[in-house]
């Protein structure tokens, strides 16, 4: 991540002040408060988002395979790279 100017910043957090509902709620788990147990994300929902979050886990960003490509081109660390379960 850049400057305009050209010089790098030295970290970078992703911020996301509109959730966008992004779930397979037939295949995703909710507990009794509504909150979701096991997350299984809906590719047709997913489609236009190549970064978004978690719902409910602030510290987990979930990332498009050419994003998470990207970011290791540029030898970018401090983070753990999983696959998350994506359904229709």
């Amino acid at each position: 991540m850049a400057h305009p100017d050209g010089s790098a910043h030295a970290y970078w957090v992703p911020h996301f002040p509109v959730h966008h509902d992004l779930l397979n709620h037939d295949l995703s788990t909710f507990g009794p408060s509504g909150l979701p147990i096991h997350s299984v994300f809906s590719a047709s929902r997913l489609a236009g988002h190549a970064v978004t979050a978690q719902p409910r886990a602030s510290l987990t960003t979930v990332l498009a395979i050419a994003v998470a490509d990207a970011l290791a081109a540029q030898a970018v660390t401090g983070g753990a790279v999983m696959d998350v379960p994506i359904g229709p």
